[in-house]
């Protein structure tokens, strides 16, 4: 009797258990989940504020002529 030999009772591959039936082990934690969540809500807050900046400088700041062209 090998040690395979008992029969798989944590789910097979046709019908995966879900992480509660699991006991929460396996997928992603909790706390991984919010961390990653959290970052992404940072880094759209970071672009937003990055592109307020902006605005706020080309409106203190307006395009000039430029050189002169050669004619």
């Amino acid at each position: 009797m090998g040690a395979g030999s008992l029969e798989d009772t944590t789910g097979s591959k046709k019908f995966p258990l879900d992480d509660e039936e699991r006991g929460g082990r396996g997928g992603e934690s909790k706390k991984k989940k919010k961390k990653k969540q959290k970052r992404r809500e940072e880094k759209r807050r970071g672009e937003e504020r990055r592109r307020e900046e902006v605005q706020i400088s080309k409106e203190q700041y307006p395009p000039h002529a430029g050189p002169a062209p050669i004619a």
